[in-house]
C-alpha cells in the first residue's frame, strides 16, 4: 500500500486576473506533484514558466483557481482561515529569493524570527530557547538576535531566512531561488546546511531554481515546466542521464557541459521566444519551439504519462530528443 503524500498538488492551476468578462492570464495548468517525507523535488524551467506561482499554490500563499492542495491527505484547498490552515501554515514554510522579503528592516533579527512563534503565543521562554535553537542550527551566534538585517551579508541573511522559515518546525519548506544572489561559496555553505538539516530533522524540500547543477546536486526527482505545466518528471539521475521530452533536452543542454553525463549530446539552440501565456499554441506548449513537432503534436496535447518507473514525459515522441 502506498504511503500518503506529505504534501500533494493534484491537478493544480491558476489564473491571474479572471473575473466576469475576463479570460485572465493562466499562470500554472493543471499540475499534479506530490512530496514525501525527507524528500527534495526540484522544480526546474525557464522565467515565466510558472515556477514560483506554484511555489506560492504550495504554501496556499496563493489559493489555486482549480484543483487541490492537500496536506497528509486533507484538502487545505478552501479552508476558511481557522484552526485547520493555521497549522498548515506553520507546516509549510517558505524561504524566498531574497531574504530582505522575510526580515522587517526596523526589527532586530530576532524578534522576526520570532514572529511564527508569537502568533501561535508560545510562551517567551520557549520562544528564546527555540530562537537561540534555529540560529545555532543556522550556524549563527545567539547574539546575532539583538542587531539588524543591514548589519548582516547576504548569505548571513538567507541564514536567518532560513532560520526564521524553520522556527515553527515545519515539515515542508518551499525554497524559491534560495541561492541564486549568493557567491559560489556561500552557495555551498547554505546548500550543505538545506542538506543537514534535512538529515537531522526530515524536513522536505521543494527546490525552485535555475541552477541546474545545484538542483542535480540536492534533488531526489526533478520537475520541468513549460508554460504553465510540467513536461517531465523523473529521479534526478535518470533525468540528468536520459531526458526523453525535447525541452528538457534543451534546457539541460543550454547549462551542463558535454561529456558531464547529462545525456544531452551537445548545446541545442531553440528557435523563437517562450510564448506568452495569454496565447498558448493549440496542441503540445513546446511545439512552437520543437525541432521534432509534426501535425499530431500542433494539434493535440499529449498527457503527462508514465515511460519509465517513476519517469513521466508529456510527448508524443518521448525519447527521440535523444
Amino acid at each position: 500500500m502506498n504511503e500518503t503524500p506529505l504534501l500533494e498538488l493534484a491537478g493544480v492551476g491558476h489564473t491571474f486576473g479572471h473575473g466576469p468578462g475576463r479570460s485572465g492570464v493562466r499562470a500554472v495548468d493543471d499540475v499534479s506533484l506530490t512530496l514525501g517525507r525527507g524528500e527534495t523535488v526540484g522544480l526546474v524551467g525557464e522565467s515565466g514558466c510558472g515556477k514560483s506561482t506554484l511555489g506560492r499554490i504550495a504554501t496556499r500563499l496563493y489559493r489555486p483557481t482549480q484543483g487541490a492542495v492537500r496536506f497528509e491527505g486533507r484538502d487545505m484547498t478552501h479552508r476558511p482561515d481557522g484552526t485547520d490552515l493555521k497549522a498548515f501554515r506553520r507546516a509549510v514554510q517558505m524561504v524566498f529569493q531574497d531574504p530582505n522579503s522575510s526580515l522587517n528592516p526596523r526589527l532586530p533579527v530576532g524578534a522576526s524570527i520570532e514572529e511564527p512563534l508569537r502568533a501561535r503565543r508560545v510562551p517567551r521562554a520557549d520562544r528564546r530557547d527555540r530562537l537561540a535553537q534555529v540560529l545555532e542550527e543556522v550556524g549563527l551566534d545567539r547574539t546575532a538576535a539583538v542587531r539588524y538585517p543591514h548589519e548582516f551579508s547576504g548569505g548571513q541573511r538567507q541564514r536567518l531566512a532560513l532560520a526564521r522559515a524553520l522556527a515553527p518546525q515545519p515539515a515542508v519548506i518551499v525554497l524559491d531561488e534560495p541561492t541564486s544572489a549568493l557567491d559560489v561559496s556561500i552557495q555551498a555553505q547554505i546548500l550543505n546546511l538545506l542538506r543537514d538539516i534535512q538529515q537531522q530533522d526530515r524536513i522536505a524540500y521543494l527546490f525552485i531554481s535555475h541552477n541546474l547543477g545545484v538542483v542535480r546536486h540536492l534533488s531526489s526527482r526533478v520537475a520541468v515546466m513549460y508554460l504553465g505545466s510540467i513536461v517531465e518528471l523523473a529521479p534526478s539521475r535518470r533525468l540528468f542521464e536520459a531526458p526523453q521530452h525535447p525541452y528538457s533536452r534543451a534546457l539541460l543542454s543550454s547549462v551542463l557541459e558535454p561529456g558531464d553525463g547529462s545525456g544531452t549530446g551537445g548545446r541545442i539552440e531553440l528557435k523563437g521566444e517562450l510564448p506568452s501565456p495569454t496565447d498558448v499554441p493549440a496542441g503540445c506548449p513546446f511545439s512552437s519551439r520543437c525541432w521534432l513537432a509534426d501535425d499530431r503534436c500542433r494539434a493535440e496535447r499529449p498527457a503527462l504519462v508514465e515511460q519509465a518507473p517513476g519517469h513521466l514525459t508529456a510527448c508524443h515522441r518521448p525519447g527521440e530528443a535523444g
